[in-house]
């Protein structure tokens, strides 16, 4: 897959990612690849620009389609964008582009996933009603694996072999709410067979932030 991630020098909290892609959407009003909408109703494909905070400061990847929708954004002039109700300069600080094959690794790497939304209404009550804790990583592994395959079927990638994935540790699990829907977002770190890119999303709410990865000790 292509990426380009543009990273901007203008801090952001988590609960403003929102700002940010409607402030981007009204950049190009005519561009469904910024938003889920379509004529005929919603695009419920991987989305492929999403939102992010990373070392606090805003910031948006494309893949692929999106990567390309992205370029005009790489400018040295300030972006002037309307998050919200406040008119704010945006300075892009820097920006990272290269082809990444989603390619299976005889070591598997070593992930941290963020803010993940594992869940949907159903499978967290079942989730909730399990007796042990080894029932629970279980399930969550098996969902994680699900998840990448998802975003491999969104960007065109069929995987010619099993991926697998162990969640090494729970390091955060907060009762909160997506879409009206009470869910849990969880902090996690895991390994995989498969070499992903860095900050990417997996799980529900990728494209504002939410199941955002990171290779372990890739700063």
């Amino acid at each position: 897959m292509d990426i380009l991630l543009i990273r901007f020098n203008n801090e952001i909290r988590q609960k403003e990612l929102p700002l940010l892609r409607g402030a981007t959407i009204n950049l190009f009003p005519q561009n469904d690849l910024f938003h889920n909408h379509k004529e005929d109703g919603l695009r419920y494909s991987y989305p492929i620009i999403q939102y992010k905070r990373i070392d606090g400061a805003a910031a948006i990847i494309g893949i692929d389609k999106g990567a390309e929708a992205l370029k005009s954004l790489v400018s040295d002039r300030p972006i002037s964008m309307r998050l919200g109700r406040k008119e704010t300069e945006m300075i892009v600080d820097a920006a990272y582009a290269g082809h990444f094959p989603l390619d299976f690794v005889d070591e598997p790497e070593v992930y941290e996933i963020k803010s993940w939304f594992p869940f949907n209404r159903a499978n967290y009550h079942d989730y909730k009603n399990m007796e042990t804790f080894t029932e629970r990583v279980e399930m969550l592994e098996k969902i994680l694996v699900g998840n990448i395959l998802s975003m491999g079927k969104g960007t065109g990638t069929r995987f010619q072999g099993e991926v697998e994935c162990k969640i090494k540790d729970i390091t955060s699990q907060r009762r909160t709410y997506y879409k009206g829907v009470e869910l849990m977002s969880i902090d996690a770190t895991f390994c995989c067979n498969v070499q992903l890119p860095d900050f990417i999303g997996l799980g529900k709410g990728v494209s504002i932030g939410h199941g955002t990865i990171r290779t372990i000790g890739n700063k």
